[in-house]
């Protein structure tokens, strides 16, 4: 007998006003929270508490409402910053459901070896029942709550599952896989139509630093990098792309950016130059 697929149900107060419909050639992403809860038929159960988007951006403000207290409404301030749960989501359309599936986990590999390289324990996906979106392909992808430790950090694992689920990523080696992005973002590859070649080519370089020193660049209170509508440091300057450009607009931000992840391959090659000149 196969093993039972982890059931997901949706708030019904997100069902009402607009609810995303799940189309191929995108992937959806949307919160979900572990609520210690069964089915009626003994079934593991979670609960999804935001609404799918396939925007990156809108995908953060989840979290950032939650900061905030705002939208309770929607219960979006029941997202969970002690794991890193998230649901990908796409069309389940014949021939298409099993290159989706093997792009996907080209994704969540991707993570890993990122994840391997910074010392963070390995992300895990299983493939999930949902009570609403029944006929689409759903996945729930679990890791560090480190990747919740600011929308850049969301932004970045959003991007590197996304560039999975477009281009079926290389993951043999890390070697590989970063051969595969300077592709992608030189345009030497394929390249559907996507603006995601733009931002992993200022992002590829840096990703295992950022990681490494995830908690000395985002050192201070969640709500800096989660602020209420209207303030600095959002509105387009949440995402894992302007981190990289130092365009935050959060000063304290820039600075522990630069010092930690910047900063530290210039003093690396530094370090080998003397040692090269003695």
């Amino acid at each position: 007998m196969g093993k039972k697929l982890i059931r997901v149900k949706i708030s019904k107060e997100l069902l009402g006003g607009y609810a995303a419909k799940i189309s191929a050639g995108t992937l959806y992403f949307g919160f979900v929270k572990d609520l210690g809860e069964k089915t009626k038929d003994g079934l593991e159960l979670r609960q999804q508490t935001s609404k799918f988007t396939g925007c990156r951006e809108f995908l953060c403000e989840a979290p950032r409402n939650a900061v905030n207290s705002v939208n309770k409404d929607l219960l979006e301030t029941d997202i969970d910053f002690g794991k890193f749960r998230l649901l990908l989501a796409t069309s389940c359309k014949n021939d298409e459901a099993k290159l989706s599936k093997e792009r996907v986990f080209s994704g969540k590999r991707a993570l890993n070896l990122f994840e391997s390289e910074a010392g963070w324990k390995q992300s895990v996906i299983t493939t999930v029942k949902h009570e609403q979106y029944d006929e689409d392909q759903i996945w729930m992808l679990t890791g560090d709550k480190r990747w919740m430790k600011a929308p850049q950090m969301i932004s970045l694992a959003a991007l590197i599952m996304r560039l999975g689920f477009r281009f079926n990523l290389k993951t043999d080696s890390l070697k590989d896989l970063m051969d595969h992005f300077s592709d992608i973002a030189t345009q030497k590859c394929t390249v559907p139509k996507s603006g995601d070649f733009r931002y992993i080519g200022p992002v590829r370089n840096h990703i295992v630093t950022l990681m490494k020193n995830v908690d000395k660049v985002f050192h201070e209170d969640r709500g800096v990098y989660f602020p209420a509508g209207g303030e600095d440091g959002w509105n387009g300057y949440g995402g894992i792309d302007t981190l990289m450009k130092s365009s935050t607009g959060l000063s304290t931000l820039t600075d522990s950016f630069r010092k930690f992840v910047l900063d530290i391959p210039k003093k690396q090659s530094q370090i080998e130059k003397e040692k090269i000149d003695v």
